[in-house]
């Protein structure tokens, strides 16, 4: 490649998986911050591995997100999925004769000596001795190197073992690394880029949360974050705590059709006394959501991802109520405590 591009796309091993598998057209699909370098990925693909490589140019909203349907059309019989592991809750292989290869696309930069010092005396300062140690999974790799070098430092760490998952993995709306984490743990270090990932975890547990950016490369508590959002949250679950009429939006994305979970929450509502609306659809926006909304409508319940709830809903003054799945459960069950993240 002619511009250096900070992680490793396997291209050899995907030559190797490409003429044993005799793929001819593929359809990649890449992280929206990685599609900058689309043009050089693919053409190194079709030079390597003498394949016509089509790029996906719809948002990649990640593993749940695989476009099966896209590549079927324009007779692509295998999608490149970058920067994701299968997804943990719906994992989709082979559909409709088309084939799904994950490739994670490790981080190839590290995190220098300096950033471990300053979250060794983060931790030190809060008397925190025993913290887990999550990563996406661009940074997995890095993460077991961390915990190597705070055991060094007479810090406890650990790579978390998860059921059913990969140790240490989260995404947007598995954090499974952290509430199912085998043993016990007083604090959790993220290592991720902006605030999404790190968000999550700070949503999804009460301990102390510090985050490590390799690309900003700096390491900072998620607590005046957390504080902030769970407020703004608690405020959008108090407004629907008188809700009678709701609508509950099913995703139609190959691995966000969670009908059975919302037939569940229909169950709750309906103990309630309630009544509901049952919505499928491939996008959630305001835009989707106003043209449904009507007087009939009380509060909207997401179950295709808990993220759109928290990160495009939050921060807006929107008329009605719009929950994630894990606070649909707290209003409808009368548990406001603890804050229920994702489900």
């Amino acid at each position: 490649m002619t511009l250096e591009i900070p992680y490793d796309f396997k291209i050899k091993e995907l030559c190797q998986y490409l003429r044993i598998g005799k793929y001819s057209r593929i359809l990649l699909q890449l992280p929206e911050g990685v599609k900058q370098y689309a043009s050089i990925i693919s053409r190194e693909i079709e030079n390597e591995c003498r394949v016509e490589a089509i790029i996906s140019g719809d948002p990649n909203w990640g593993a749940c997100d695989i476009p099966v349907f896209e590549a079927k059309r324009i007779g692509a019989n295998l999608i490149v999925h970058y920067g994701h592991y299968p997804y943990s809750y719906n994992p989709v292989h082979h559909e409709l004769g088309v084939d799904v290869l994950y490739i994670p696309m490790e981080y190839k930069g590290g995190i220098p000596d300096e950033i471990l010092s300053e979250l060794e005396q983060l931790l030190r300062e809060k008397n925190l001795s025993n913290p887990i140690v999550i990563a996406t999974a661009q940074h997995l790799r890095e993460a077991k190197r961390i915990v190597d070098e705070l055991k060094k430092k007479g810090i406890d760490a650990r790579v978390p073992e998860v059921l059913g998952g990969l140790p240490g993995l989260v995404i947007g709306c598995d954090y499974r690394a952290i509430t199912q984490a085998t043993g016990s743990n007083d604090s959790v270090i993220v290592i991720s880029s902006g605030l999404f990932h790190a968000l999550g975890a700070a949503l999804a547990t009460a301990k102390p949360v510090f985050q490590i950016d390799p690309y900003l490369m700096k390491v900072s508590s998620l607590d005046e974050e957390r504080k902030n959002w769970l407020k703004k949250r608690y405020g959008v679950i108090y407004k629907a705590l008188n809700a009678t009429r709701w609508a509950i939006w099913v995703g139609a994305l190959y691995g966000q059709t969670r009908l059975d979970y919302a037939k569940h929450i229909a169950g709750l509502i309906e103990k309630r006394g309630g009544s509901y609306l049952m919505v499928y659809s491939r996008y959630v926006t305001q835009r989707e959501i106003l043209s449904i909304d009507s007087r009939d409508i009380d509060a909207h319940i997401i179950t295709s991802c808990p993220r759109i709830p928290i990160d495009d809903f939050t921060l807006i003054d929107f008329p009605k109520p719009v929950l994630t799945p894990g606070e649909a459960i707290m209003v409808l069950t009368n548990q406001l405590e603890p804050y229920r993240f994702p489900w």
